[in-house]
């Protein structure tokens, strides 16, 4: 085994116990991948660096138009006004919501908005489409989600994203949803803009009209899909079957070993019968 072709973890249990290395031996057992996984697409750094320049761009002014600050302009507001009718009102909501930003207007953050939104709009997708109750109300769709991931520690944090923009991918091909990640230091970026701590997660849905800027950018990611999810007419296939080779130790003795594991057993049941007999009361 001169030439390694996968990873070989040698990091020792936290529950071995100490004991002679010449009792074991060193084996390596077979363990196979998931044929499920999604993996991350692969996107250059400098179409990454990019992205992030077009979206910071698009955001220059929403600190001034966060939800904090606007909740203290209108407490503001109700302090120094006397007495207004709503036609006197409706101007200043107006000037409101011109001050903020249009992408922010059709976007999202948070890792938990946003799963919450890839969730619901994947639901929709099994609902029955009936015109007669549309409403107004109903949030729109995604269609790109940008991702800080260079920047989070532990990664694990949005690794169910791509199972989720998989997922809407293969069940309606034809609105696709996006996955992009960020480069290193876009969550600080997005976070100074935004006037918040963090920002690992950005999402942005399909009403917002100034697409066309983006097209020539988003042509150039890929699109996630399941393939076991997608109609059997798409030709496509799982994941190849990928064995792992898991380094570990093994008695060189098992017989031995599990007489040995018997009577540990054995003693450990006769001192917790003792400490009983001792702890109960006269």
């Amino acid at each position: 085994m001169s030439e390694k072709h996968a990873k070989t973890l040698t990091q020792t249990s936290n529950r071995a116990k100490p004991k002679d290395a010449k009792e074991k031996k060193v084996v390596f057992k077979g363990v196979l991948d998931n044929p499920f996984r999604i993996a991350w697409p692969s996107i250059p750094v400098n179409l990454q660096n990019s992205m992030l320049a077009h979206i910071t761009s698009k955001l220059e002014g929403a600190i001034t138009s966060t939800p904090r600050l606007l909740r203290r302009k209108e407490k503001e507001a109700k302090r120094q006004k006397t007495t207004h009718t709503n036609e006197e009102e409706q101007p200043s909501e107006l000037v409101q919501q011109s001050q903020v930003p249009l992408l922010l207007q059709h976007g999202v953050y948070g890792i938990n908005q946003v799963t919450r939104r890839l969730e619901s709009q994947g639901q929709d997708l099994r609902r029955p489409i009936i015109a007669s109750n549309t409403s107004k109300d109903e949030l729109a769709h995604l269609r790109c989600v940008f991702i800080c991931r260079e920047d989070l520690d532990p990664k694990i944090l949005v690794d169910h994203i791509p199972p989720l923009v998989a997922a809407y991918n293969s069940r309606k091909p034809q609105e696709y949803v996006r996955l992009i990640t960020l480069p290193r230091g876009s969550e600080l970026a997005l976070a100074k803009v935004l006037g918040v701590r963090r920002v690992a997660v950005f999402a942005i849905d399909t009403n917002y009209p100034e697409f066309g800027e983006m097209s020539t950018l988003l042509e150039r990611i890929p699109i996630l899909t399941a393939p076991w999810l997608s109609h059997p007419d798409a030709g496509s296939s799982l994941t190849p079957t990928h064995i792992k080779l898991l380094r570990t130790t093994a008695p060189k003795d098992m017989k031995l070993a599990k007489e040995t594991r018997t009577k540990e057993r054995a003693e450990a049941k006769k001192k917790r019968k003792l400490s009983q007999m001792v702890e109960e009361p006269k």
